[in-house]
């Protein structure tokens, strides 16, 4: 809901989706401010409100009070100087190439990561020259726009007013478009932040009842991304001075120009002050980093460890400076405090605030593209319903635009890259994304796809009839032939005399049913015409349809074993023969036949033992003209007299039905009204085996990486490829008997 920055920069808009309601609108942060109001009134009154506040002239800030600043003219406006190998005081136009910058924070960011202050003292410097981006549109021309040095760890106030530990160093920004714009987002008082791209080793952890990622080590960033708002605590903490090259650089140091010999005096005493400042400031933040880094060591109580950090805390938020050796004292005083407790108590517990982080941003956008396709809002695991996505463009343009117009092209090309969620889980792809940035959406978009995919593939009914016929689904590591070995039997034991010799018994012959597995796909494609036509229809129905593709060719494959009888299985015979096949059609009689004859099969290698009662039928499988006559011969009484009536009930002969029970599964495609089969329990007898690659037993779903080859750029269309990679064999004839087969 992108309003123009014109007028006032409170405006109350009506809502598209919800008739008679009304929102407050910032058109300066471009977002909705408070819930929806039902009355317009209200609303405008709230709006009214906000912008007077806004206009209202900021408070005066206070002094600092430790060390004293020197005092500042009120005029002319001050800048930055710089002082040239000469010696001379000039003006110095910042030019945004140098930011004094915290790259990740203590704490667990908006993405559920833990990042452990042991962690963050012990692999700071991994950052150093670490390549800086961009994932803002029209940020810079280049994806690269500088480097980090100077990196180290150093406690920062964080956003809440809390020190926290903390990356820092400074982003030396070398790409000019990009200095211009993170100055003037600067000077707006609306500065850019930081996210992070790095490989991590990471454990699964509960922090405050929550499920987190705690990181245990960085092993190698790839980027440090400006985006608009990052989620780890990666922001700029103030803009350095940046002299040309062979002049003294002045950090920090904030002056009026000199206009005259005696102000220039006066100018270098006020850079001298603000550079023992600095200094000072320099020295503060090193004790803060060795006391971390002690502390961290000590295995103290979290609030044992506060009380220390507490004693050399100054007011303004300031620290005092202190050398290693107080810093031990300190830290030894505390243990032998805690020791006496310890002596006099049975333990110490250490303390903790339990922090809710709720649901990230991207979450939320994955709940609203999942509610897009499943047509109704989703609700996350608190309980919170989020509203879903009616326009694939507009939710193009919230995640990647962030709320911007975008054109058909850019969304296309944006949806490109998509890998699967194992894929990316997987150590050689695991990195830590901080901050929604534009390459998300091809994730957000892709998952919500496959999400769609894998529920419409699980709930097909076909797909369920697959795994009722398996006795055993295997995932298979390799494309190689799979082979599966089945003994005989060795028969009955001989007896053996008084003092006599055992015999060797005959060794059993095998059998082996043998299969390798294939890939299956294709690919569909949205176009460019698509997504400008926004057509909501067609692109919620691909998911769908791709999952019901995939399910017709797994279970038409297998089916159509038994239906064809034509293909031979692992014996070079068919899956029915003489053995376990009547001519005859379906019906009571044929079906005691089929009873008969599977309990009495003989078992491989083996003819003295009879399969029995592991052998009965247990699942029907045959076409919809004959669902009837199943139904009546599984599910009802047979009698030897009339139907049963009121007054013949109680002299009626009932028959025993031994078929009943048999579960009836209706196969829809088979064409032939006579074909049907019966099979044995799976758990109980070896019928078929089902091997999908490296045990993805759904389908799985991809795009090229690179927009620019392919069909992005042949064509103007971006294309999902499906993969689903199986193979299966059946395993035994006897598990099986087929009605009307000739």
């Amino acid at each position: 809901m992108p309003l123009p920055n014109e007028g006032p920069r409170y405006k109350v808009v009506p809502m598209k989706d919800s008739p008679g309601k009304f929102v407050v609108w910032d058109s300066a942060e471009n977002k909705q401010v408070g819930e929806p109001y039902d009355n317009e009134d209200a609303a405008k009154k709230t709006a009214e409100e906000l912008e007077k506040k806004a206009s209202a002239p900021p408070p005066a800030k206070p002094p600092a009070s430790e060390p004293p600043i020197p005092a500042r003219e009120a005029s002319p406006p001050v800048q930055p100087v710089r002082v040239t190998e000469k010696g001379e005081i000039v003006p110095h136009d910042a030019v945004g190439r140098k930011w004094d910058i915290a790259i990740v924070e203590e704490g667990t960011s908006r993405n559920g990561y833990d990042y452990l202050r042991d962690t963050i003292v012990r692999d700071a410097r991994v950052f150093e020259g670490v390549p800086i981006g961009v994932s803002w549109e029209g940020l810079a021309h280049h994806d690269i726009i500088g480097k980090a040095t100077d990196v180290r760890a150093a406690e920062v106030r964080g956003r809440d007013g809390h020190m926290r530990m903390a990356v820092v160093g400074f982003a030396d920004i070398t790409d000019p478009p990009a200095q211009k714009r993170l100055l003037e987002a600067y000077k707006a008082g609306e500065p850019l932040e930081f996210s992070i791209d790095c490989i991590v080793n990471a454990r699964e952890s509960r922090k405050s009842g929550k499920v987190v990622q705690e990181v245990l080590a960085f092993t190698r960033p790839t980027e440090i991304t400006v985006v608009k708002k990052g989620a780890a605590g990666g922001r700029i903490q103030r803009l350095v001075a940046s002299a040309p090259s062979g002049d003294q650089e002045m950090s920090g140091a904030v002056m009026r120009p000199a206009a005259s010999a005696n102000d220039a005096e006066q100018a270098l005493l006020k850079a001298e002050a603000a550079a023992r400042q600095f200094e000072l400031r320099v020295q503060e933040s090193e004790t803060r980093a060795l006391l971390a880094e002690k502390l961290a060591s000590s295995k103290l109580p979290a609030d044992t460890q506060l009380r220390v950090r507490e004693s050399f805390s100054l007011s303004g938020g300031h620290t005092r400076v202190a050398t290693p050796a107080e810093i031990d004292e300190a830290i030894k005083k505390e243990r032998e405090y805690l020791a006496r407790i310890v002596e006099s108590t049975e333990g110490v517990r250490g303390c903790g605030v339990a922090v809710d982080i709720g649901p990230s941003e991207r979450e939320r956008y994955e709940a609203a593209m999942d509610g897009f396709f499943k047509g109704h809002d989703v609700k996350l695991k608190n309980g919170e319903s989020v509203p879903r996505f009616r326009s694939f463009v507009r939710a193009a343009e919230t995640v990647i635009g962030r709320g911007q117009r975008m054109d058909a092209r850019d969304i296309l090309r944006h949806s490109q890259g998509y890998q699967p969620r194992e894929i990316r889980a997987t150590e050689a792809y695991k990195r830590v994304k901080e901050g929604l940035q534009t390459s998300d959406w091809a994730e957000i978009l892709g998952d919500s796809v496959t999400r769609q995919l894998l529920d419409a593939y699980q709930l097909d009914d076909r797909i369920r009839q697959v795994k009722m016929m398996a006795s055993a689904i295997v995932p298979i590591n390799d494309f190689r032939t799979n082979r599966r070995m089945r003994l005989g039997g060795y028969g009955l034991l001989p007896t053996v005399a008084e003092r006599g010799t055992y015999q060797p018994l005959t060794s059993p012959g095998d059998e082996e049913a043998t299969y390798a597995i294939a890939k299956k796909g294709g690919t569909e494609d949205v176009s460019l015409e698509m997504v400008a036509n926004d057509d909501v229809g067609a692109i919620k129905q691909i998911p769908v349809k791709l999952a019901q593709a995939a399910a017709e060719t797994i279970h038409q494959a297998i089916f159509d074993i038994p239906r064809l009888n034509t293909t031979n299985i692992y014996d070079a015979s068919p899956l029915f023969r003489t053995a376990n096949k009547t001519a005859s059609a379906f019906g009571k009689a044929t079906m005691n036949t089929a009873r008969k004859t599977m309990r009495q099969q003989a078992a491989f290698g083996d003819s003295t033992k009879k399969l029995g009662a592991t052998n009965l039928p247990f699942i029907w499988f045959g076409p919809a003209d004959l669902e009837e006559a199943a139904e009546i011969l599984f599910n009802a009484r047979q009698k030897s007299t009339a139907p049963e009536t009121s007054t013949t009930a109680e002299t009626s002969t009932v028959e025993p039905n031994i078929h009943k029970g048999v579960k009836i599964e209706v196969v829809d495609y088979f064409s032939d009204a006579a074909d049907c089969f019966v099979m044995a329990n799976p758990q109980k007898m070896h019928t078929l085996e089902i091997g999908f690659y490296q045990g993805k037993e759904e389908p799985e779903l991809f795009t090229q990486d690179m927009p620019n080859v392919g069909s992005m750029f042949n064509a103007d269309k971006m294309t999902w490829k499906i993969r689903h990679i199986w193979g299966f064999s059946f395993l035994d004839f006897r598990g099986f008997f087929g009605f009307s087969y000739a």
